[in-house]
């Protein structure tokens, strides 16, 4: 930051770089695509790079130069690509030849920057067709040649790189089962690894595999991969166990995954998570549960594994984002008439009335909190007069009459439509009268 010069030092180091890639000396030229990579992040120095014609002096030195000034050539087109995704397509083959090279060369940081140019490349359809293309006496159409490597490298920096390549082009729904047929099995393998870089990465990328495709998520799951998932949830590392938590909340979509992680006991575990876990894991653990509870059956498998004695107290957190979390979730849960009857004595049905008239509490918790009221509520029928009745008697009324005087529009909403809920009641609607909800409820619809 050099105050009131910065315009006028930007400018004279954009000049400076822009005449050293155009250098005549190789260690000046290499010495520029590096820094390119650095300047990309600014968009000003990003325009005048562009303007300056850095792409075809970053495409030159990967055709043409030796293995340093390809080195960085690349580091420097990746970086650009990062910027501006569609620099990468109908890029030459002769370009696309010579990062497959590197790719297969015995220079560790070649082999990381050709993955890294190629995850860059990969983001636009254009460019994902360039880097699969088949190159004749190269490689044959696909992915095989990154798979190899994946495969046959040790370094674990470079399996990193190229799991994030193979994500990348999977985040593609024309390449998302290839890589979960020619690869699914090696990520895997790699969550088992005693290194915490191979953990992560391969976990990331079955991420996106699981969240691409129903096929994927079959093939992974008949690939094993829920049991290696249980495990990660118990893993010291939280990155780990945030991470396996992502990938259990798209692995869920799949029933057969979801009657596994039953049986094997990784719903307890994230019941466990939401009990002790941060204010990260419960999030990362509520991600998972809210795609599990979608299917009736896990939601009766949650409750008995204590997962209403789980949200209760997480009502009681500190954080409004945790209590938010589990106010969503008891909705989901609310919807199901058995979770219902099996909730109607429970505690946290009081402890939800609780936090919605409590002026204490931020507006979107006490609207998460009166909207599971709600649902709890049931919809018109007779049926669910129960329901309405424990409801008034733990002081539902009131709650909403207090959310009526919310500052937010969302918070008002909440408690007109949990008074509306309540208001077949005759008691509820003298009630409701005594505490002054007419002119609130006036106000409210003339907002």
């Amino acid at each position: 930051d050099f105050g009131d010069r910065n315009a006028e030092v930007g400018e004279w180091i954009l000049g400076r770089t822009m005449d050293s890639v155009r250098s005549e000396d190789t260690r000046e030229r290499i010495a520029a695509l590096l820094c390119c990579k650095r300047l990309s992040k600014d968009e000003s120095m990003l325009h005048g790079m562009l303007a300056g014609d850095i792409v075809n002096s970053a495409l030159n030195g990967i055709e043409k130069g030796e293995r340093f000034e390809r080195e960085a050539a690349a580091a420097g087109f990746e970086a650009l690509c990062q910027q501006v995704p569609d620099l990468a397509d109908n890029l030459s083959n002769a370009v696309v030849e010579r990062l497959y090279e590197m790719l297969h060369s015995d220079s560790l940081f070649g082999i990381e920057q050709a993955a890294r140019c190629f995850a860059a490349m990969s983001v636009t359809e254009q460019g994902v067709a360039g880097v699969t293309r088949e190159l004749i006496g190269i490689k044959s159409e696909g992915i095989g040649p990154l798979v190899e490597v994946l495969k046959a490298c040790p370094a674990v920096s470079v399996q990193a790189e190229l799991c994030n390549t193979l994500r990348v082009i999977a985040s593609h729904r024309a390449w998302s089962l290839v890589v979960c047929e020619m690869a699914g099995e090696k990520f895997i393998e790699m969550l088992q690894s005693d290194r915490m870089e191979s953990v992560l990465s391969s976990c990331r990328a079955l991420s996106g595999l699981a969240g691409m495709a129903e096929g994927g998520r079959r093939r992974l799951r008949d690939a094993g991969l829920c049991p290696v998932l249980d495990g990660l949830v118990q893993d010291s590392s939280e990155d780990i166990r945030a991470a396996a938590c992502s990938t259990i909340k798209h692995m869920s979509r799949d029933e057969k995954s979801n009657l596994i992680f039953v049986r094997i006991g990784t719903v307890r575990q994230l019941v466990y998570i939401q009990q002790t876990g941060t204010e990260r894991m419960i999030r990362r653990s509520g991600e998972a549960l809210w795609v599990m509870l979608r299917d009736a059956n896990m939601q009766l498998s949650y409750t008995q594994l204590e997962g209403l004695e789980a949200l209760d107290q997480m009502l009681t957190h500190d954080s409004p984002f945790v209590q938010e979390v589990s106010c969503k979730l008891l909705r989901r849960l609310f919807r199901n008439p058995r979770v219902r009857d099996i909730a109607i004595e429970h505690p946290c049905v009081a402890t939800l009335l609780r936090l919605a008239g409590d002026w204490a509490a931020e507006d979107m918790v006490r609207a998460a909190a009166a909207n599971a009221v709600c649902t709890f509520s049931g919809n018109d029928s007779l049926v669910n007069m129960k329901y309405r009745d424990r409801l008034r008697e733990l002081l539902a009324v009131e709650a909403a009459v207090s959310m009526l005087q919310c500052p937010s529009e969302t918070g008002r909403a909440a408690g007109a439509d949990l008074l509306s809920n309540l208001a077949c009641l005759p008691v509820v609607q003298d009630k409701a009268a005594a505490l002054g909800a007419l002119p609130l409820l006036l106000s409210h619809a003339s907002a």
